[in-house]
């Protein structure tokens, strides 16, 4: 499988074209599964494009590459973020507040499996996820929520500040 040059550190709509343009053999698809019943097909190209780890076990000498499937180390949400992270690059879809943990093993799958694009993206919205849940210590003053000027307030809140 002929591989696209660009970055594997991030995820890039122009390759996602480029491979999916390039995949119409019948044989281009790879069905990956979980332990409790999901089971989905993805496009071969843009799987190892990501992934050195399915790079090598799909198109290498090993008795892997005869393989039509592959049992994932995912629970069946995590599964569908893979394969929803894949088609778009976005966690955000169908995580508007994750469970931390969830989000962790996603992470540990993608180092096992070597995809650092993914790795990056579970990073980020684990960041954002955190900023999210920041409590910000105010005061009310005359009806007015103050905010220590050594803070930023949530962009939801006032923006004032006290001295």
């Amino acid at each position: 499988m002929m591989q696209p040059s660009g970055s594997k550190g991030h995820w890039d709509p122009y390759i996602l074209s480029r491979l999916l343009s390039s995949s119409t053999a019948p044989d281009s698809m790879i069905e990956l599964r979980t332990s409790c019943g999901f089971k989905t097909l993805v496009h071969k190209s843009l799987l190892c494009h990501y992934s050195t780890y399915y790079n090598v076990a799909i198109d290498g000498s090993f008795q892997e590459a005869s393989k039509t499937s592959f049992e994932l180390e995912l629970n069946e949400e995590q599964a569908k973020w893979l394969v929803s992270w894949l088609y778009s690059g976005s966690l955000e879809d169908h995580l508007s507040h994750p469970d931390t943990e969830q989000l962790f093993c996603l992470y540990i799958f993608a180092d096992k499996t070597d995809i650092l694009a993914l790795r990056r993206r579970v990073m980020t919205k684990l960041v954002k996820e955190k900023k999210a849940r920041i409590s910000y210590p105010c005061f009310t003053i005359g009806g007015v929520r103050e905010y220590p000027s050594n803070l930023e307030p949530p962009s939801n809140q006032s923006t004032q500040t006290s001295s």
